[in-house]
């Protein structure tokens, strides 16, 4: 697996719908020099001096302690990824004179219960100090800032709550991002409209990798994967499926974008599944390609379904 350094200046994420933070906290703690971007099955790692090493197992083993119920989410983004240990494995990038800032990130979670957790375990394992620019912020992720979503609570015996809405646009204008990283979104369904709220962002191509779960819940029912991935590919950016091809045991990607790879009957499964899309312009793009699935036919991928 190649890596590839990160762009200069501070590196942003902005992970909407972060749950419990698991993708962050991955990102912020994989490998081991400086800043950098592998894959889909990477992610980032600030070594500061004295500082702890942010790492995924540490993070669960946190909340874990703080709530015994902890499970993985059902696209299985969490389980079987490396941990910081396991960097060991990856060449390691180069390192420049100046490190850039430690990377900016923005947790977005209207759940009250994982914000209390996020909050907690932040707080157990020293975030505070060590990330100062890593922030919960206790919004909605959507197509609109400022509209109120009213969603059950399970901390508070099924009682709703309240949060008010944001998007992806409104955060760029708010902390005046130049360039976000990495989008992630998980919105329990809701991520078209998370989407929708990063039109210009996205059109002005200041996002270099984007991650979003595909199903049937939520806003999902309504819209077609086919109608997101044309307008991502207006705006310069190629997708894919992410899977795993199980005979090798490695993670692989099956291109969606273009006339060429695109099947009409994708837009039927609704299997829990993530979808990832980078700047086909950007040097990360470079990588994902080394990642591509190359089938026999061309309904590998719905035989794979």
């Amino acid at each position: 697996m190649r890596d590839v350094d990160i762009a200069a200046g501070q590196p942003v994420i902005l992970n909407i719908g972060c749950n419990k933070h698991t993708l962050s906290a991955f990102v912020l703690g994989f490998a081991r020099a400086s800043m950098l971007l592998s894959s889909t099955l990477s992610g980032y790692h600030w070594s500061l001096p004295k500082a702890p090493v942010p790492n995924v197992d540490d993070w669960w083993a946190s909340l874990k302690n703080i709530a015994n119920s902890i499970t993985y989410g059902a696209c299985g983004q969490c389980s079987g990824q490396p941990s910081a240990a396991s960097s060991e494995t990856f060449r390691k990038p180069e390192v420049h004179a100046s490190k850039p800032p430690p990377p900016l990130v923005l947790c977005v979670e209207p759940l009250p219960i994982n914000v209390k957790l996020l909050h907690k375990s932040c707080n157990v394992l020293n975030y505070d100090t060590n990330f100062p620019s890593l922030e919960v912020l206790d919004l909605a992720g959507s197509s609109h800032a400022g509209d109120i979503v009213f969603l059950p609570d399970s901390d508070s015996a099924g009682q709703d709550y309240s949060s008010y809405c944001t998007t992806v646009d409104a955060l760029v204008e708010q902390y005046e991002i130049k360039e976000i990283d990495v989008l992630a979104i998980d919105t329990e369904g809701y991520d078209p409209l998370v989407l929708s709220g990063a039109s210009k962002t996205l059109k002005e191509r200041k996002v270099r990798y984007i991650e979003f779960e595909f199903h049937i819940k939520g806003p999902w029912v309504g819209t077609s994967l086919s109608s997101k991935i044309e307008d991502l590919d207006r705006f310069g950016y190629d997708c894919f499926w992410a899977g795993k091809d199980d005979k090798k045991n490695v993670g692989v990607l099956w291109p969606l974008t273009g006339t060429r790879n695109w099947d009409p009957r994708y837009d039927d499964v609704r299997a829990w599944s993530n979808i990832v899309c980078v700047d086909r312009l950007d040097q990360w793009a470079a990588v994902l390609e080394e990642y591509i699935y190359k089938p026999a036919a061309k309904n590998s991928l719905m035989t794979k379904l």
